[in-house]
């Protein structure tokens, strides 16, 4: 492989890869942007400099986080060589405040271990819900109005639901458009295109640590409902994410 086409194949993955990788820094590790430019750019030099030792096109993703995850992980080490070094890279009042700063690189050298599974897994889930939209598309406009009137930034909601943000933007403006029509919006939503349709949005939920009451008062059901509700919807996610289990447990 020429240099031309590394380069190619480095933009690819980069324009595919690159804000899964970054999200996760900033929300896992909450490195400062520059930090996480840093890590970025190391991360897919490196994808470039090693490209042809890549050999299986379906492995090309693992073998991506698998460098990031090196690369964060070199990074949270120096990290630690440098807060150990007192004074560097800033004074410390006392020994307490320094115990603490060195523990918090202990704590994400441990949480970066896992870090190639976990990205693995948001990328795999990535993939499983564009295909359950693909089957079920009103299953984006109960999340996006929520996600809305969450007061959620664009950019967010456009991370959540895997478009751009002119994508998302556009979308949103339909389905806020579409709500108008549902005097009841969650109720008749649902009696219109049926659960499926609300999936999405209570998987989101659940994940973000939204109790069971918490969901009922946004979506007007009862504790009970919402049960049913998760139940019946981990059925009809989980034929599109299980194959996430395997892949990145492996």
């Amino acid at each position: 492989m020429n240099d031309k086409k590394k380069w190619q194949k480095t933009l690819e993955l980069h324009e595919e890869l690159g804000p899964l990788i970054r999200a996760y820094l900033k929300s896992k590790f909450r490195l400062q942007e520059s930090d996480v430019d840093d890590v970025i750019q190391e991360t897919f030099e490196k994808v470039f400099s090693k490209l042809e030792s890549l050999r299986q096109k379906e492995a090309e993703k693992s073998w991506v986080f698998s460098i990031a995850r090196n690369v964060t992980l070199t990074y949270l080490r120096k990290a630690q060589r440098v807060i150990t070094n007192y004074g560097e890279p800033q004074e410390y009042d006392d020994d307490e405040n320094r115990s603490s700063s060195l523990e918090n690189i202990e704590e994400a050298i441990a949480a970066a271990e896992k870090m190639e599974e976990e990205l693995c897994m948001q990328s795999c889930v990535e993939k499983g819900l564009a295909e359950y939209e693909r089957d079920y598309p009103e299953a984006l406009c109960p999340l996006l109005v929520t996600l809305s009137e969450l007061k959620r930034p664009i950019e967010e909601m456009a991370a959540i639901i895997y478009r751009t943000v002119p994508e998302t933007k556009k979308l949103l403006k339909r389905c806020q458009k579409e709500k108008k029509c549902y005097p009841d919006y969650f109720n008749d939503y649902q009696k219109a295109h049926g659960l499926e349709s609300f999936c999405w949005l209570v998987f989101y939920l659940k994940k973000e640590g939204w109790d069971r009451k918490e969901i009922g008062a946004l979506i007007n059901k009862t504790d009970g409902n919402v049960g049913m509700t998760l139940n019946r919807c981990k059925q009809k996610l989980m034929p599109y994410l299980e194959k996430c289990l395997v892949d990145c447990e492996s």
